[in-house]
């Protein structure tokens, strides 16, 4: 992996782990925002409404991070979560940890090492998949210069995101991270294009 790529989940996976009648269920989603993260935590809410605990990390792109430990000890939890994603280096990925208590404390280092273990569990059970890291600009533009610009969005490897098209055009492109000098100085050619 180097920094033009990254790993993530390829789909939904679980892991479950039990410790003296805890039962622990870790469920890993690929994300790629805050908003898939909100989501993926309803999902799993729904799907296991009686549990206790609904602990998470999640690592996005960028170094961005956020942990939860959802009411257990404060570093027993989300800390354990977001430390196995980042020794498997895993960024745009999330894991929800679902605890239904049974009824016996397990400490703070028992709760670290079930939390750690359901978690790679969990890992261990996904697809994992690289990815290519991705920019994304929007551009404005005259309409007489739409078929250059277009050639140029047209591409392989270049997506449209959004576009409208009129006497002033403007286009929104996503495209993978190795390509950007190639684009920007592509686009550069382009007369009277104002980058949004």
């Amino acid at each position: 992996m180097d920094e033009l790529s990254y790993i993530t989940f390829a789909a939904y996976a679980e892991g479950i782990y039990t410790e003296k009648g805890s039962k622990f269920i870790a469920c890993a989603f690929p994300v790629s925002n805050e908003n898939e993260v909100e989501e993926a935590l309803l999902q799993v809410k729904e799907k296991y409404p009686k549990a206790r605990h609904y602990c998470f990390a999640y690592q996005l792109q960028n170094d961005y991070y956020r942990t939860s430990d959802d009411g257990e000890p404060s570093g027993t939890a989300g800390k354990p979560i977001h430390n196995q994603l980042r020794s498997h280096q895993l960024s745009d990925a999330l894991i929800v940890v679902v605890r239904y208590f049974g009824g016996v404390l397990l400490g703070s280092g028992g709760l670290v090492a079930a939390y750690k273990t359901a978690t790679a569990e969990a890992i261990q059970n996904a697809s994992l998949v690289t990815k290519l890291q991705e920019d994304s600009l929007t551009f404005s533009f005259y309409f007489t210069e739409l078929n250059e610009v277009m050639k140029i969005a047209k591409q392989k490897s270049v997506e449209i995101v959004a576009k409208k098209i009129e006497n002033e055009c403007e286009l929104s492109l996503r495209y993978p991270r190795h390509l950007a000098t190639k684009i920007l100085k592509q686009l550069d050619k382009v007369s009277g294009l104002r980058f949004l």
